[in-house]
């Protein structure tokens, strides 16, 4: 302050004095005031009181409300009295008296401004460190109901859903993906109208494959089968089976798409997704779920999400040279992508055949083209076939090939496991090219979702990395790497201790299930299927810990079989889970990859339980957890040969 007024003191008594002093009061207020205008729209701190979820509903909220207004009211007063002491000084004519009140008022109008803002302040902290103590506990977990066959999801028929359970922040535009482990009746969930809706493409549409949610009968108040239920506006209305779309192009993975966003644009929303005991399993057309089938909960938010997904990393990478041909090829992006159009299988011929001409990727027998790998060879484009799959929360697309590697004497190659490992072309330079969606060339908007990879908003690929969706060719991405003709048939290992250690005791109940290899791993091995979290007891007299087997679709092997709990022991998956990985880096080079498994709720207190990891799981090249065991240097981590 001493600063302040010795600074004007410079420009002496006139008229001009009063007038740059009141120039500089007046645009110090107005700057002052517009953080005031903006609390009403802008991020202060207390959107943690909406971010429960419960919209006007929630008594947190409406206290926070009553509080920002009188605040906003008050700090409006304190700026008019800044620009009344600002007045009182311009109209002055250089009497000290009254240019002295007009300092006064305007440093009193400050302060109160400067009081004001620390209180908001102070406010803000409060609801957030003592909101529940304060005012009770209002957030979603005190008033929604509780989770039904929670175990389902991991333990159960389930791969993944997204958004995943409890997931906050969602945005409005959000796509709804439901990921199962084995073919659905796809009629149970679809309902193919007699006019195709305008989101479906045609060819999904004839196949059955796109349409609105299924539901029991032809009445137009029928229950659907998949129910999205909007908590904060009523419990039990479900939206309209004609107000989402429903795609797959497996039967496995199904994408539902509301017609326009869900939530307000007011404030956050609680939804709830059910899929109801009426969805049936393609094998025997028998109930996917039992009782009253499968929920999870999520708050979206009151924002539309529009950055559109990138390219994280990839593996080969970029220009990399001497791959062993028995690589996988994994794609890494930013946000959790569309499954139906990141996910397919690339037929060439038969489907043992291992590549094809650019006439036989063309052809309609094809089902896939949006992602691509091929080389060019005597002037011409050959394509490799093979399967593309999404895993890690929906994140991360893997190629696997279709062709058997082979030795030196023409014999198949098999893991340590004894399935079978299969090959890229050795000795090429190999491209792999992924497609972006159609877009409108001015709002960047997506116009035709299953041109190409969108991410679960619907926002297209930005494979160019300038921030925009400009669709094909500006934001294809393309990248090249060289295989030569060797093999990688080295097992992956444990190279640090399992979290929780083995026979550790006194873990918290909400722990954090993970494993670090020694390899970069197939994140298509690393689901649920293959990492799971068991209760070491009986149900019904019955080992949870046994293995129960059944024929494993996703294994290329046609007698293999996986760890699958019936009905009875569902009771030994206390919790739903996930399973998603991270890279580890070294040199800025991704080298190893950890996994970790996601529950959705708590463990049982006072229980004992039991990490199970498959020889299943395989590492880039496919080499399997075979001997499953640690390295050397690592005592806490036992070696559990063989252990599937």
């Amino acid at each position: 302050m001493v600063k302040f007024r010795h600074a004007l003191g410079k420009f002496g008594r006139g008229r001009w004095r009063q007038k740059i002093a009141g120039a500089l009061v007046l645009a110090a207020a107005v700057f002052l005031s517009s953080p005031l205008f903006a609390f009403a729209q802008l991020s202060t701190g207390l959107e943690v009181a909406g971010s429960t979820g419960l919209g006007t509903t929630n008594p947190k909220l409406v206290i926070v409300n009553i509080i920002r207004v009188f605040l906003g009211f008050v700090g409006l007063v304190a700026v008019v009295i800044i620009l009344y002491g600002g007045f009182k000084w311009m109209t002055s004519q250089g009497a000290d008296d009254k240019i002295k009140q007009a300092k006064k008022t305007i440093i009193n109008g400050v302060i109160g401004l400067v009081v004001i803002l620390a209180a908001w302040l102070i406010v803000a902290f409060v609801v957030k460190q003592f909101g529940d103590s304060l005012f009770g506990v209002v957030d979603e977990e005190a008033n929604r109901p509780p989770e039904f066959n929670y175990g389902l999801l991991g333990g159960g028929i389930l791969r993944d859903v997204y958004p995943s359970p409890g997931a906050k922040d969602v945005p409005r535009n959000t796509l709804i993906m439901v990921s199962f482990k084995e073919a659905m009746a796809t009629s149970s969930l679809i309902f193919k109208p007699e006019t195709k809706p305008e989101q479906c493409s045609q060819v999904l549409y004839d196949q059955g494959a796109c349409g609105y949610l299924a539901k029991i009968g032809n009445d137009l108040t029928s229950p659907t089968n998949i129910q999205i239920i909007n908590l904060t506006q009523s419990a039990t209305t479900t939206l309209a089976y004609d107000l989402a779309i429903v795609m797959s192009v497996d039967g496995k993975t199904f994408v539902i798409r509301p017609i326009g966003p869900i939530g307000s644009a007011n404030g956050y929303t609680n939804y709830k997704v059910v899929l109801t005991s009426n969805i049936k399993r393609a094998r025997n057309n028998s109930a996917a779920f039992s009782g009253t089938g499968y929920g999870w909960f999520f708050s979206v938010s009151n924002v539309l999400d529009l950055t559109p997904p990138r390219v994280v990393n990839v593996v080969p990478g970029v220009g990399a040279n001497g791959v062993v041909k028995n690589s996988l090829i994994q794609i890494n992006f930013s946000e959790p992508l569309n499954a139906i159009t990141a996910s397919g299988r690339v037929i060439l011929g038969n489907l043992s055949q291992g590549v094809g001409n650019q006439q036989q990727f063309d052809d309609q027998a094809n089902p896939y083209r949006l992602i691509n790998v091929s080389y060019e060879e005597a002037g011409s484009r050959t394509y490799v076939a093979g399967d593309f799959v999404i895993t890690n929360g929906f994140k991360t697309v893997e190629f696997t090939p279709r062709a058997i590697c082979t030795n030196a004497q023409g014999q198949g190659v098999r893991n340590s496991c004894g399935r079978d490992v299969f090959c890229l072309p050795g000795d090429k330079n190999l491209s792999v090219l992924a497609l972006a969606a159609a877009v409108n060339a001015v709002t960047h908007e997506t116009t035709d979702l299953m041109s190409g990879l969108s991410d679960a908003a619907g926002n297209s690929l930005d494979g160019n990395r300038n921030g925009l969706a400009e669709g094909p060719a500006n934001d294809n991405y393309r990248w090249q790497f060289a295989t030569n003709n060797e093999l990688d048939l080295e097992p992956p290992k444990i190279v640090l201790p399992l979290l929780p250690e083995h026979n550790q005791a006194g873990v918290p109940v909400n722990t954090q299930v993970k494993a670090q290899f020694n390899k970069l791993m197939s994140s298509a091995t690393l689901i649920n299927d293959y990492f799971a979290l068991i209760k070491n007891g009986t149900v019904n007299n019955q080992s949870c810990t046994s293995s129960v087997t059944r024929l494993d679709p996703n294994d290329p092997a046609p007698n293999a079989v996986i760890p699958f709990p019936p009905d009875v022991l569902r009771a030994c998956y206390p919790v739903g889970f996930s399973v998603t990985k991270e890279e580890v880096y070294l040199n800025g080079t991704a080298t190893a990859t950890r996994a970790r498994l996601n529950l959705y709720g708590i463990l049982a207190d006072n229980s004992d339980y039991v990490s199970r990891l498959s020889d299943k799981i395989q590492d880039l090249h496919q080499n399997c957890f075979n001997p499953a065991e640690c390295a050397s240097n690592q005592a806490n981590c036992p070696d559990q040969t063989g252990h599937n």
